[in-house]
């Protein structure tokens, strides 16, 4: 990733940091020790209904919370668990070993996956002081959604595991599923950015789709779904968590420092983003395939997610856009002069706002993306004036007839302007030469990870007695 695409993150305040000794032992209980309740566990059954369902489990959270250490409700009572107390381990052991559930499993449908962190993420209890429920994000059953559930979710090694049981949760609670803002389809946007609503960008060229938000709202959670498979199989570093330091092999919290990968197993036709600190812009990479029309993107690309501190991806009512980066700014079908030099006149005079514009996908319109149009879009090199395909004689007879060079008047890419200042003078020239490659087309390519790279030769002594022999001199 480039600086101009690197993540913005925030990073784990000092007073969430939680110690994991406590949540790492009560783990290694509940999955090591012996299991005091048989499979059908009638001391487990804390309502006295008949079954061990959910029900059960808040009077035990509860229970937990409470700290009367009712006997009655400690069931993982070990060798490693001597003392009378409800705590981690009785709660780990009723989820995992009698109410055979994911801890992180917050909608109750049997399986600990993205939609779970979409549903708690919308709710916006993330490190907030106000009580949370297991539906909206207390996993470890301490009242609040913070750092340690996730922490004690992922350590359990859940995330995106098959279900560990067949039949629905017996007693499902009327929190099973808060209101969440459903999956949406992209509309798409205006010539200049709307700043309230989060814009996605997408190059036909590259296969390249970012993220950007004007008011630099972050997203903390994101599920991108193709109806129809268009997604690449490029994974990195887009679907990824961005997680704390406790969890291992994730190091500082930071995202790009992340070594682990958590795609959706089994839905080769999603792609998940979990950073619940949030992100701003980034750039998710060649994730969807090249030369996919509008219409497919409008129609096959849903999404889903959240933003900091609550609520989905529309926020403000405003519904997520899709910036269609092509280059051919007239809707005319063709990439030609008329659109390079309508590139050309927006970096000259406009505020960078039009980022219909940003052909390079880093938020700003300027000559990078002149570059990107000529070498990326049009696949040609500087000099290349009637845009055949390489630069010769032909291009600069052309010029040479327009009339401009070292001339204080007008100048188009077909003029010889082709660093987009307005001019046709020796800078061009330069450019060209530097550039592209006399009479030689297409260059060399290097392909890189995220765009195509030019290896042209410099310019020798023969290119520079053409043009001796055919600029007229500057007028006196």
């Amino acid at each position: 990733m480039t600086d101009a695409h690197q993540v913005r993150h925030r990073l784990l305040p000092q007073h969430t940091l939680v110690t994991g000794a406590a949540i790492l032992l009560s783990i290694a209980i509940a999955m090591t020790s012996p299991q005091p309740c048989s499979a059908v566990c009638e001391v487990c059954d804390f309502d006295g209904d008949g079954a061990v369902g959910i029900a059960d489990y808040y009077l035990l959270v509860a229970e937990a919370q409470a700290g009367t250490n009712d006997p009655r409700f400690n069931v993982a009572d070990t060798f490693l668990d001597e003392r009378i107390r409800v705590d981690h381990t009785d709660l780990t052991f009723f989820l995992l070993d009698q109410l055979h559930a994911w801890p992180g499993d917050s909608n109750w449908d049997g399986i600990f996956d993205p939609l779970d962190f979409i549903q708690v993420q919308q709710a916006g209890t993330f490190e907030q002081p106000e009580a949370a429920t297991w539906a909206t994000g207390d996993w470890n059953g301490d009242g609040v959604y913070d750092v340690s559930d996730l922490v004690y979710a992922f350590n359990l090694g859940g995330f995106s595991q098959p279900a560990k049981r067949d039949t629905p949760f017996p007693g499902l609670p009327d929190d099973r599923q808060p209101p969440t803002i459903p999956p949406t389809a992209l509309e798409l946007a205006d010539a200049i950015l709307n700043p309230a609503a989060i814009t996605f960008a997408y190059s036909p060229v590259t296969g390249h789709l970012s993220i950007h938000n004007e008011n630099s709202t972050l997203i903390s959670s994101l599920v991108i779904t193709s109806l129809s498979n268009h997604l690449t199989s490029w994974s990195q570093p887009f679907s990824r968590a961005c997680v704390p330091p406790e969890i291992p092999d994730l190091a500082n919290g930071r995202c790009e420092d992340s070594g682990s990968a958590f795609d959706i197993k089994g839905l080769p036709n999603q792609r998940f983003l979990l950073v619940p600190f949030g992100v701003s812009d980034v750039d998710l990479g060649p994730v969807l395939e090249t030369e996919l029309s509008v219409d497919t993107l409008l129609q096959d690309l849903r999404v889903n997610g959240s933003v900091l501190p609550g609520g989905g991806l529309n926020g403000q009512g405003q519904t997520p856009k899709l910036w269609y980066v092509d280059g051919d700014f007239n809707r005319d079908g063709m990439l030609d002069s008329a659109d390079v030099n309508q590139l050309s006149e927006v970096i000259r005079t406009n505020d960078g706002r039009d980022l219909s514009y940003d052909l390079n996908d880093d938020w700003q319109v300027n000559r990078d993306d002149l570059t990107t149009w000529v070498h990326q879009f049009r696949r040609t090199t500087a000099g290349d004036a009637n845009l055949d395909g390489q630069f010769d004689s032909a291009d600069l007879v052309l010029t040479l007839q327009a009339g401009r060079y070292e001339v204080e008047i007008s100048a188009h890419w077909e003029d010889g302007d082709w660093n987009g200042d307005d001019r046709f003078n020796t800078l061009d020239l330069v450019e060209a030469f530097q550039a592209g490659s006399y009479r030689t087309f297409p260059a060399k390519l290097t392909y890189g990870p995220a765009k195509l790279m030019y290896s042209v030769p410099e310019p020798n002594g023969f290119h520079w007695l053409i043009l001796v022999a055919i600029m007229p001199r500057r007028r006196g």
